[in-house]
């Protein structure tokens, strides 16, 4: 099946069981036996030497049995290891940018990175997808990489509550190897439980973003801290909007306090971010909002209508009692009026799945197409007039 042609190759293997006449399964292959996987690496780049996309997504095949061999793949570009028992430590990953010098993407496991015994570099690497604990991290940022054209990073921390790691972790990005060219960040923590432990709630700007505002050529931010209680104000949502003047999407997952900013708080996107395309917010605050639309400047009639398509607020709108009335037309005028391009759902949902999200967010979508149509009808009056007054003239 695999040729000299081969270019990119997705591979999933699992363990057999072995089955009695009678159709019951016996007992599975022991952990420790690969016998079965082992010779599928062995020949492989034999098999496929020009193979530039690599995918194995097995979770029960360890590095000792896949990296050797991978190793010979010198024409690599991307490569994805989606295996914990895949995990590579300093001395793997700077053998790996040694065998594979175009490599320009990876995503992997990571393990053993509190010493700076080993640094790999590499300077073609432009996209890094990497997991592990906290420390190991922390330890890949700061000391144990060198790869200073990265242009996507994406760090999953196997630690789902706020800990010292995490903070040196933000610290290690805020440093000025990535700051040129690093474009694209995502921060997630894996979650293990329903609800985030009890704990003092931390203020999401000072913990996680100002570190961060250092990399100023940011276009795309998605912070997904979960399983960890944090504070938001206003005044956080203006620092936010102000941060990154290239912004094109940002996305802030997390799990909120009691503190909520307003729902007017948007304006500060609309004001600081003009070419920001895609906006995410966990949730804001729809209680005493009053007219909306006094907190909009009035210059700002006269700029040009922002781009902003894809608007996400989350859990604002699963709220009880669900916005209506006047409420939801002051929200409806003053979303339109900051954001006039904003997508709109084609069609209703399944009926089955209406709560008070859809409810809400389906009253305001009203609203919005409403204003819509009053302004494409005011268009077509206009250019009637205006036709009808140059054929008076001539």
């Amino acid at each position: 099946m695999v040729s000299p042609s081969l270019r990119s190759l997705e591979l999933s293997t699992t363990r057999a069981r072995q089955f009695s006449p009678f159709g019951y399964a016996t007992a599975p292959v022991p952990d420790n036996d690969y016998t079965q996987s082992e010779p599928l690496f062995v020949g492989l780049p034999s098999a496929a030497p020009h193979l530039s996309r690599l995918f194995i997504s097995s979770r029960h095949l360890p590095r000792l049995i896949v990296l050797p061999h991978l190793l010979r793949f010198s024409q690599m570009r991307e490569l994805y290891l989606y295996s914990n028992l895949c995990s590579l430590t300093p001395l793997d990953l700077h053998r790996l940018f040694e065998a594979m010098p175009i490599l320009e993407l990876l995503s992997t496991h990571i393990r053993d990175f509190d010493s700076p015994d080993h640094v790999a570099s590499s300077d073609t690497l432009r996209e890094l997808r990497v997991n592990g604990a906290g420390g190991d991290l922390a330890g890949l940022l700061t000391h144990g990489l060198q790869a200073p054209y990265l242009h996507s990073l994406l760090v999953t921390i196997d630690e789902d509550v706020w800990t010292p790691s995490h903070d040196h972790c933000i610290k290690a990005l805020s440093d000025r190897q990535y700051i040129s060219c690093l474009r694209k960040l995502k921060i997630a923590t894996q979650t293990y439980g329903d609800e985030p432990p009890i704990q003092p709630s931390l203020p999401l700007y000072p913990t996680v973003v100002h570190p961060l505002s250092a990399l100023r050529g940011l276009e795309a931010l998605d912070l997904g801290i979960l399983h960890t209680l944090f504070r938001l104000e206003e005044v956080d949502i203006l620092a936010i909007a102000q941060a990154w003047p290239r912004m094109k999407s940002l996305v802030l997952s997390y799990i909120p306090s009691d503190s909520l900013p307003s729902i007017s708080a948007l304006r500060h996107f609309a004001e600081h971010c003009p070419d920001l395309r895609g906006l995410t917010l966990t949730k804001l605050n729809l209680t005493g909002i009053g007219d909306l639309q006094d907190q909009i400047p009035a210059s700002y009639a006269s700029r040009p209508p922002h781009p902003l398509q894809k608007l996400d607020l989350r859990m604002t709108w699963g709220v009880t009692p669900a916005v209506s009335g006047e409420a939801a037309q002051s929200i409806a005028r003053f979303l339109d009026t900051l954001f006039p391009n904003v997508q709109l759902r084609e069609r209703r949902p399944d009926i089955s799945r209406i709560d008070s999200f859809f409810v809400s967010w389906e009253r305001i979508e009203t609203e919005i197409r409403a204003l819509r149509n009053e302004r494409t009808m005011d268009l077509v009056a206009w250019r009637e007039a205006h036709t009808t007054m140059q054929g008076g003239t001539r």
